[in-house]
């Protein structure tokens, strides 16, 4: 499996969000998955050969409640195979990003936030009201030697039905390319 592969097969990959946990939308976003054979990581995980080595993507599902638990259990539930594996945690809350443990050095990604919803991205500057909180809002965050990358989206949230606008948080298109460290010989 090629670097490439891997970036045509993360374009499929997914992962349940909390929008998806409406009745409804959770059977469409299945019933499409299904139709087009990409995987739904729900708390699994599946590891690719690639050019530069094992990469294992895990899954982990949207909790509201008992985060830190739930990654916890579905973090130990999907063990790497061996040390050599570079693991990537998609991980749809960035503020259960915290309870990843310091001792994994997976590179998470994950969403949510639309960026914060409500701040202000010009050049450098980029605040929100959900930044100002805590959470990690967008672009790239570290704890120790953990990276997690949140992606601001695209559209707007719905909110019971209504839909929030966003103000001053522009939507996010984005290709990232990672480079894993080549093994010494």
């Amino acid at each position: 499996v090629t670097t490439m592969t891997i970036l045509r097969w993360c374009c499929l990959l997914m992962l349940l969000q909390n929008h998806d946990k409406e009745k409804a939308a959770r059977q469409l976003t299945t019933d499409g998955l299904e139709s087009i054979g990409a995987p739904l990581l729900v708390d699994e995980s599946l590891e690719l050969e690639t050019d530069a080595g094992k990469v294992q993507i895990v899954g982990l599902d949207f909790r509201l409640r008992g985060r830190e638990q739930h990654v916890l259990e579905a973090i130990q539930k999907n063990p790497a195979s061996d040390d050599s594996v570079f693991r990537i945690l998609l991980i749809h809350d960035p503020g259960a990003f915290k309870f990843v443990p310091l001792s994994d050095n997976s590179l998470s990604f994950s969403g949510h936030t639309h960026g914060g919803q409500i701040g202000l991205h010009l050049g450098p500057i980029h605040i929100s009201l959900v930044g100002l909180l805590g959470v990690p809002d967008q672009g790239l965050w570290a704890h120790g030697s953990k990276r997690l990358y949140v992606h601001r989206g695209q559209g707007c949230r719905s909110f019971m039905g209504s839909t929030v606008l966003r103000v001053g948080i522009p939507p996010e298109f984005l290709v990232l390319e990672v480079v894993l460290p080549v093994a010494a010989s």
